[in-house]
């Protein structure tokens, strides 16, 4: 993959996730401050006024954190050579779906059908993995992987995602949660999965740092957990002190993966 071509990535998928971010701006505004009838709804059906808030919040510190990482990919960093960031800005790209979650609240208090909810619940999923095996590849790349066919990593990825994130069964008789939850007993197997993925994606930027001493990638260790965790709190935040941790550890784990890398990169 050309630099060029990476470089109209970032653009493309910046202004992509810039849309999203105006979306979900809207909705929630419409929910914070129009004339009471989402929350009025909201109360109806049994639903926690202040948690869905978060919930919506939480999905909108995703995409403003994904438009923030792809601005900086497309104008200040465009044009490193970077496999680990290239990764790293995808695994911030399918952050910008989160603001879906905005859209199952809506749908669900605006009489939407479940099919409806469902198919975007399902979508977010999907963008989910594929963030996740993103920043695993990112590892990979710094463990001394090498595969210039970086276009081919990618379509294996979405494959991946697209089979985990629709293969996993949803709980449709709940849909307080929003987005829904996995069918009881495969919620656990999921988590473990995901702990799984982040634990072997933190060894390898750790294996980078130890066998190819390259003291960039000390930064990338926390950065990489940060950015995984705080992704993690913002999926199970239902209260605004979630939210703020979950996009405190985004912000930081961007700060030390994103710049260390590229400083690397420059001497090279």
């Amino acid at each position: 993959m050309t630099i060029s071509t990476r470089i109209r990535f970032y653009r493309i998928a910046w202004l992509v996730s810039l849309a999203a971010a105006a979306a979900w701006s809207f909705l929630f505004a419409r929910f914070l401050f129009g004339r009471g009838e989402l929350a009025g709804a909201a109360a109806a059906i049994g639903f926690d006024p202040a948690g869905l808030a978060a919930r919506m919040a939480s999905g909108g510190i995703g995409v403003l954190y994904a438009t923030a990482v792809l601005a900086t990919m497309a104008f200040a960093y465009r044009k490193t050579v970077s496999a680990e960031l290239f990764f790293f800005a995808l695994w911030a790209f399918s952050l910008s779906f989160e603001a879906g979650r905005i859209l199952t609240a809506s749908g669900l208090l605006g009489g939407a059908p479940a099919s409806f909810i469902v198919s975007v619940t399902r979508t977010i999923v999907v963008a989910r993995y594929f963030g996740l095996f993103a920043l695993f590849c990112s590892s990979l790349y710094a463990a001394g992987y090498r595969n210039d066919r970086i276009g081919t990593v990618v379509l294996v990825m979405f494959l991946l995602a697209l089979g985990v994130g629709t293969g996993l069964p949803l709980d449709g008789d709940d849909f307080t949660t929003l987005p829904l939850l996995m069918k009881p007993g495969f919620g656990s197997l999921r988590d473990f999965f995901d702990a799984a993925l982040v634990l072997i994606t933190v060894s390898d930027f750790a294996y980078a740092w130890f066998f190819r001493t390259e003291k960039a990638y000390i930064p990338a260790i926390a950065g990489s957990a940060l950015s995984a965790g705080g992704a993690m709190l913002l999926r199970s935040a239902a209260d605004p002190g979630r939210v703020i941790a979950g996009a405190a550890c985004l912000a930081l784990g961007a700060i030390l993966f994103v710049r260390p890398i590229h400083e690397y990169y420059l001497w090279q």
